[in-house]
């Protein structure tokens, strides 16, 4: 039971974390100039990666930039352990507030999801103090991550 309470808690943090990524890509979208002469649709904002880690520390507003730093900071020394190659593509980072833990929230513009995916689930599953994760990508249906036992 405790199992299936945390999946359906992750899976509503998940559908409230993604909207405004859901509400931008759709108002990014104009009527015109949104084909090229092939008649496919360009690549635009949609196709993000959005990157929600959450920790199993307590939620404390008055100290989260310091705590995002930190959590940064743990994070790129995971990425070089794994012999994840820095990246270019531009990424935004923010702390936000899950069920009263804090998690740190990355927007990866141009991100390759399944490689984020990929790291996630690494990310979850070896470092200590990360309960869970979500990797949501231009399809908007987020996959969540917890450690596997």
């Amino acid at each position: 039971m405790h199992f299936v309470y945390k999946l359906a808690l992750l899976a509503c943090v998940a559908y409230f974390v993604t909207i405004p990524f859901v509400d931008a890509c759709q108002s990014s979208h104009s009527s015109t100039n949104s084909s090229n002469s092939t008649g496919r649709k360009k690549r635009e904002a949609s196709q993000d990666v959005i990157v929600v880690l959450i920790t199993t520390e307590v939620y404390d507003a008055s100290s989260t930039e310091a705590a995002l730093q930190v959590f940064k900071d743990e994070l790129t020394a995971f990425a070089r352990e794994q012999n994840v190659p820095k990246t270019d593509k531009p990424i935004t980072t923010e702390a936000v507030n899950v069920a009263g833990n804090f998690a740190a929230k990355f927007t990866v513009k141009g991100g390759d999801c399944e490689k984020a995916s990929g790291f996630v689930q690494k990310a979850v599953d070896q470092i200590d103090g990360v309960s869970g994760g979500i990797v949501t990508c231009a399809t908007g249906n987020p996959k969540i991550f917890q450690k596997k036992n």
